[in-house]
């Protein structure tokens, strides 16, 4: 897993030239040894697909996200940055991160 990830930062530095910093979790997959990985390669900011806000307290490295569609009309788009989405699908499947498994 190490190699995987530090060979994806050093390649990504490589093809750019810049010092990345910032990671997604590819498909929302990660753990405490995941968050370590990304820790000794220099990373300082990690997000996941877990729904909700941050704040000064929240976790660098589980920096949650707020849902928006890539076709959302302006009305829709304030209503899924409210949070009312999240809020129903609390409400239907009983979890903020639906039926998806969490590792």
């Amino acid at each position: 897993k190490n190699f995987e990830i530090a060979g994806s930062i050093a390649r990504l530095e490589e093809l750019f030239g810049i010092h990345v910093t910032s990671f997604a979790y590819p498909n929302g997959d990660y753990n405490d040894e995941t968050i370590e990985i990304l820790k000794i390669n220099n990373i300082k900011i990690a997000r996941t697909i877990d729904a909700g806000w941050n704040s000064r307290k929240s976790d660098p490295f589980r920096l949650k996200v707020t849902g928006v569609s890539d076709s959302a009309t302006v009305n829709k788009l304030a209503s899924e940055l409210t949070g009312i989405s999240m809020f129903t699908q609390y409400l239907l499947k009983g979890s903020f991160w639906g039926l998806k498994p969490r590792i």
